[in-house]
């Protein structure tokens, strides 16, 4: 068989798309179940809830076997009481690729995402009354290090400037 031949024969196949190929390999592979399975990620805090959440992140798949890893040892005694209720609420959220028991490995969970400083808010220290400087100034006196007194008057003058008159 020549070069051309073999060009001109693979022309007249039809065109499949990615997509199409990606799915097909995926149903051939088994891989539909096991790609559902892994969002239990996503699904987590909406399944548990935020409490629990707070304590326990999935870590692991290993085949049917979602490897939770959780805090305190507190935790997992309460989360291991729990499995069976955990379980319905994750296989209802992940619908035909159900997960068949949860193991739970003590450990430290990873930090969270600090919000945004937009979305933080800091009190805005404000200037104080003579009052409350005479007040800060009555309670340093019995200070006679003059490093501590510096010390202790910039928190004092901070907390109060951060609190309501």
């Amino acid at each position: 068989m020549t070069p051309q031949t073999r060009t001109t024969k693979s022309r007249s196949k039809s065109v499949t798309s990615l997509g199409d190929a990606l799915g097909s390999l995926a149903r051939s592979q088994q891989w539909e179940e096991k790609l559902q399975r892994y969002q239990a990620w996503q699904i987590w805090d909406q399944a548990v809830g935020p409490q629990i959440a707070a304590h326990a992140r999935p870590s692991r798949l290993r085949k049917t076997v979602l490897e939770v890893t959780v805090d305190q040892p507190v935790w997992m005694q309460q989360l291991q009481l729990m499995k069976p209720q955990l379980l319905a609420k994750l296989n209802a959220h992940l619908g035909q690729a159900p997960i068949d028991d949860i193991f739970l490995r003590r450990g430290r969970l990873p930090i969270p995402e600090a919000p945004s400083s937009a979305t933080t808010s800091r009190p805005r220290p404000r200037a104080l009354s003579p009052e409350e400087e005479a007040r800060i100034a009555d309670l340093l006196q019995a200070v006679s290090d003059p490093d501590l007194h510096q010390c202790l008057k910039r928190i004092l003058r901070k907390q109060t400037g951060l609190t309501e008159p």
